[in-house]
């Protein structure tokens, strides 16, 4: 077993629902953040319903993967009328999710039942916060090639009671952590071992 280095958003693939902090085009940058968090977000939708994901390339995996065995997602995020956040109520309940899959749509990572991990669900808003959360699911079969080609997805369904509140849901950064897989170094066989160390205690 190895343990994987942290994976990032790369590139955007499709914006979905999400947007900049102006409403602009959601830029790769804005969740890539390799430190500690800074001040520049994706904001979910404020009125409707499910919001369509967002895609994001990430980081390739090392060369010398073979198999993801378990996984975790890092995410800073906030809820509120502005990007860090506020602690105002409401009853509009906003849900978030994440998972990993393949272009196809096929789930690598995420819940056990459902396309998605549920990261954050509520109707009271709160300030920026960071969780480090594991993935209930890892398909422990997909190789180098499908990781590679996968993408982080950022989802989210927006419950509207009555009037708007004037909350959304706001991403600061994004990335997959604490990684453990299986290395495609094969070790020499066990009779290339002993025939080594004999040939070492020979030499003495």
């Amino acid at each position: 077993m190895a343990t994987l280095p942290t994976l990032y958003p790369t590139s955007l693939v499709t914006a979905g629902g999400w947007t900049d902090e102006a409403g602009g085009s959601p830029v790769a940058t804005l969740i890539d953040d390799t430190t500690a968090g800074d001040t520049d977000y994706i904001r979910g939708v404020l009125n409707g319903s499910t919001q369509p994901p967002g895609e994001w390339d990430l980081t390739d995996t090392p060369a010398d993967f073979a198999s993801m065995t378990s996984l975790s997602v890092e995410i800073r995020h906030s809820r509120g009328g502005v990007e860090g956040g506020d602690n105002g109520g409401g009853d509009d309940t906003y849900n978030l999710a994440v998972s990993v899959e393949t272009p196809a749509g096929v789930k690598i990572a995420g819940d056990t039942g459902a396309l998605v991990l549920i990261v954050e669900t509520g109707t009271v808003g709160y300030l920026v916060k960071t969780e480090t959360i594991v993935f209930p699911f890892v398909d422990t079969a997909a190789t180098k090639a499908t990781w590679d080609g996968a993408r982080v997805v950022l989802q989210g369904s927006f419950l509207q009671s009555m009037g708007a509140d004037g909350d959304r849901i706001w991403v600061d950064f994004v990335r997959l952590v604490n990684g453990i897989y299986v290395s495609s170094v094969a070790l020499p066989p066990i009779s290339t071992v002993v025939n080594q160390a004999i040939n070492r205690a020979v030499s003495f």
